[in-house]
C-alpha cells in the first residue's frame, strides 16, 4: 500500500523514467480483514474521491443490459481522477469454464477484461473478493498488483483490541489484552470490533458488570464453542508465552487441568517437537522452567 501511495506522489518521476504508476489492484482475503478499509485508506492518502460500484444495481434481467451497466460504471471511473472500488468482485468475474453459468455472465467477464486493459494511469481500479478461487484465470493477469489481506496475527489483534477500546474511552490491563489477543485467534478485525461493541453495550446497560470481565467471558465462550484445534493452540501459547499454569488455563476454558495438560502436549508435539513437557513447573517470564526457547 505504501508503494502504491509513493508512486502516486511521484508520478512525474516515474513518467520521466518511462514508467506509469500502478493502475489496478486486486485485494483478496476473508470477510472482515479490511479490504474495503484498505481502499478508503488509499483514497485518503492519495487525496482522491472513492467511488464504490454497487454490483447488485448493475445486474439486470435484460439480455446485454448488465454488460452495458458495467461498462458505464467503469467508463465513469476512467473519466475521473479517482479510485473505483469493485467489492464482491467474484460476482462478476467468475470462471468462464463454469458450466452452471449462463452465457450472459460469461460475456460480462469479457467486458471486464476489456475495460481493465484500457484502464488509464490517471485513475486507480481496486477490486476485492472473498473467493479468489472462483475468479476467471484471465482476470488475474489483468491486475498489476494482487495483494492478500490476511487475518490479523496475535500481535496485531492486541493492537486492534487496544485501539478499539480506546475509541470507546476504555482501557484494559496488559494481562487482559494478552489473554484476549490469544483467545481471538482466527478472528478478523471486524469480528473483534463487533465483540468489543457488544461487550461495551452490556457494561453500559448494567453498570455492575466490569468491561474486562464481560469481554473475556464473551471471548472465551466463543473459544469453548469453537474447534478443539483453537483451544489446543490457546493452551500451548498461554502456557509457554503468557506464563500461565495449566490450572489457570483450565479455569479459563472450563475444562480439567488434565485436559489442558493433553492440549499442551499436543501443541508442543506440533509446534515444538522434541521439547519435554511432562512435569513442567509454572513458566517464568513466559518460558518453561526459565529456559529460553
Amino acid at each position: 500500500m505504501q508503494q502504491v501511495i509513493a508512486e502516486r506522489r511521484r508520478v512525474h518521476a516515474l513518467q520521466a523514467a518511462g514508467l506509469e504508476p500502478t493502475r489496478t489492484i486486486l485485494l483478496t482475503g476473508a470477510p472482515g480483514v479490511g479490504k474495503t478499509m484498505t481502499a478508503r485508506y488509499l483514497a485518503a492518502e492519495i487525496g482522491w474521491p472513492l467511488f464504490t460500484v454497487d454490483l447488485a444495481a448493475l445486474v439486470s434481467s435484460l439480455l446485454g443490459k448488465t454488460g452495458q451497466n458495467l461498462r458505464q460504471a467503469l467508463n465513469f471511473g476512467q473519466r475521473n481522477q479517482s479510485i473505483l472500488f469493485l467489492d464482491e468482485f467474484d460476482a462478476l468475474a467468475k470462471r468462464r469454464d463454469d458450466d452452471s453459468d449462463v452465457g450472459e455472465l460469461k460475456r460480462i467477464v469479457n467486458v471486464l477484461l476489456q475495460e481493465i486493459d484500457r484502464w488509464p494511469s490517471t485513475g486507480l481500479l481496486i477490486a476485492a473478493t472473498n473467493h479468489p478461487e472462483i475468479l476467471d484465470r484471465a482476470v488475474w493477469r489483468r491486475f498489476e498488483r494482487v495483494i492478500e489481506v490476511p487475518l490479523p496475527n496475535q500481535q496485531l489483534r492486541r493492537r486492534i483490541l487496544e485501539q478499539a477500546m480506546g475509541t470507546h474511552g476504555q482501557a484494559l490491563e496488559s494481562k487482559d489484552l494478552d489473554t484476549l489477543a490469544l483467545s481471538t485467534e482466527g478472528m478478523s478485525g471486524s469480528d473483534i470490533g463487533r465483540l468489543i461493541s457488544e461487550a461495551i453495550r452490556d457494561s453500559v446497560i448494567d453498570p455492575k458488570i466490569r468491561l474486562p470481565e464481560v469481554l473475556t467471558t464473551r471471548t472465551l465462550t466463543l473459544l469453548r464453542q469453537g474447534p478443539e484445534a483453537q483451544r489446543i493452540t490457546f493452551a500451548g501459547i498461554a502456557h509457554f508465552t503468557l506464563g500461565m499454569t495449566q490450572r489457570e488455563i483450565a479455569n479459563l476454558l472450563d475444562v480439567s487441568h488434565v485436559t489442558i495438560g493433553k492440549y499442551v502436549q499436543r501443541w508442543t508435539m506440533q509446534e515444538r517437537p522434541g521439547l519435554h513437557v511432562h512435569g513442567l513447573k509454572k513458566p517464568k517470564g513466559g518460558r518453561p522452567n526459565g529456559k529460553k526457547q
